[in-house]
């Protein structure tokens, strides 16, 4: 079973030997930055990031969190949030989502090759989830609204922004000069395949929503079937990023306090997912309402 790790209220790092039953604080002195992630590939490895003056601090174990050897990155910027990947022992990527308005996203990024013990900067599209895939591509979801994704094969040298393939549509024919006879242009890619940024070609990926969708509920709990509970926000959404839960779903988990969660029930009453549907009487009955005018119309509870 793979470690649970969470931060405690005094900025402390708490971890777990049995999925989040019981934590026990760690000997691990975390920098003072309220920017933190956790990543244990297995009960002995893991990293643990945090921000503080000097830069990112990247501490490292072998053994178990008995003891720790730490790598500080500089940066300059303001720093709100981490997050840590790994493919194996040796290869892993940082994310540093630099704070800013919410009309931007931006990030460093920082990979290694040697386990943590020296990270080179890289570029970054946007700021996002960070993830490695088995074969070392990287795999960047974030953005504005959190509906972009883009890959790399290169370690973060270059990018390539990836688009889903939607259901085909009957397509309105055009007529050919001369043939009288009406052709469609669709994306012939096999279910389940993007389109990239290369002439139109598909290329291969996981499916995605378009971009502005909201998940429900029911598609946020299909991506943490598996998920041990007791979980922190974090461990669940690296459980539904394992899943390969697409930009809707990530982004409904990030909506969501960052406390520790008892049970799947407690997950789908927390997760930002769309407002329950309302009959046409109950929307007519919100709209004609004149006591609550400065209240959203779907937040308004008519009364006599």
């Amino acid at each position: 079973m793979h470690r649970t790790a969470i931060s405690g209220s005094r900025g402390e790092l708490l971890l777990s030997h049995d999925g989040g039953g019981t934590f026990a604080a760690s000997t691990l002195d975390l920098a003072g930055g309220g920017a933190r992630a956790a990543h244990f590939r297995d009960e002995r490895q893991g990293w643990v990031a945090s921000t503080g003056s000097g830069g990112i601090a990247v501490a490292r174990t072998r053994d178990g969190a008995a003891t720790w050897r730490t790598t500080t990155i500089p940066t300059r910027s303001e720093i709100g949030a981490l997050h840590l990947a790994f493919r194996d022992a040796t290869h892993g990527a940082l994310l540093a989502q630099i704070t800013t308005s919410k009309a931007f996203s931006r990030a460093e990024l920082f990979t290694t090759a040697d386990g943590g013990v020296t990270w080179t900067a890289r570029t970054a599209p946007v700021a996002g989830d960070i993830a490695v895939d088995p074969d070392g591509r990287l795999r960047l979801t974030g953005g504005v609204e959190h509906d972009q994704v883009y890959t790399s094969s290169d370690d973060g040298r270059t990018w390539s922004r990836v688009f889903p393939v939607r259901a085909e549509a009957p397509a309105a024919s055009r007529t050919s000069a001369g043939s009288g006879r009406g052709t469609a242009a669709r994306c012939r890619a096999p279910a389940g395949q993007y389109r990239g940024q290369d002439q139109g070609r598909c290329s291969a990926g996981p499916p995605r929503p378009g971009a502005g969708r909201v998940a429900t509920t029911r598609e946020v709990l299909r991506y943490l079937n598996a998920a041990d509970y007791p979980a922190d926000r974090e461990a669940l959404l690296r459980e539904a990023e394992r899943e390969g839960a697409p930009p809707d779903v990530l982004a409904a988990i990030r909506g969501m306090p960052p406390v520790v969660y008892r049970n799947k029930e407690e997950v789908g009453r927390s997760a930002k997912t769309p407002i329950a549907e309302e009959t046409a009487a109950e929307k007519a009955a919100k709209a004609r309402d004149r006591k609550h005018q400065n209240v959203a119309e779907y937040l308004r509870r008519p009364g006599p």
